[in-house]
């Protein structure tokens, strides 16, 4: 934390300075800094390495911090990917079920369109929900092949 403070120096030194910015690349506040710093390692090297310790057990107890967020971040996301994977299941025997409904009360007429090949692929998908035509053919050639009504 920085206290502020207000101090006097020569003017000349203060334009003097200034002008030399480029060169150095300083502002006050870090030229009064590095003074500081100078005398404390000087004249009290112990409190300069106390205030060291201190700042990094600040450090470390942020990082300790962070880290048990990062753990339990990662819980969560395990905990959320098992949750997704019995998702997926519950919802994949639901469409299994779904579709196993429909092809039944259905199978004479989709044996009939199967075989004059005058299937409409588009409602069958958005019927039986399925993600493209491709997986409706081959679910529909697997249901009519079970039942013995294709080859």
């Amino acid at each position: 934390m920085k206290a502020p403070i207000t101090i006097n120096i020569l003017y000349e030194k203060k334009v003097l300075f200034e002008s030399l910015r480029e060169i150095h690349g300083l502002t006050f506040t870090d030229l009064m800094d590095h003074a500081l710093d100078k005398v404390f390692s000087k004249y009290a090297p112990a409190q300069v390495l106390e205030m060291e310790i201190s700042k990094k057990e600040q450090e470390l107890a942020g990082l300790r911090q962070d880290f048990a967020q990062a753990k339990i971040v990662e819980q969560q996301i395990q905990h959320q990917q098992k949750v997704d994977k019995n998702d997926t299941k519950e919802i994949d025997l639901y469409l299994e079920q779904m579709r196993n409904e429909k092809f039944e009360k259905y199978q004479d007429s989709i044996a009939a369109l199967w075989k004059k090949n005058s299937v409409n692929w588009k409602s069958v998908v958005n019927a039986y929900m399925f993600k493209d035509v491709d997986e409706a053919k081959r679910w529909y050639r697997k249901k009519l092949i079970e039942t013995g009504t294709i080859q």
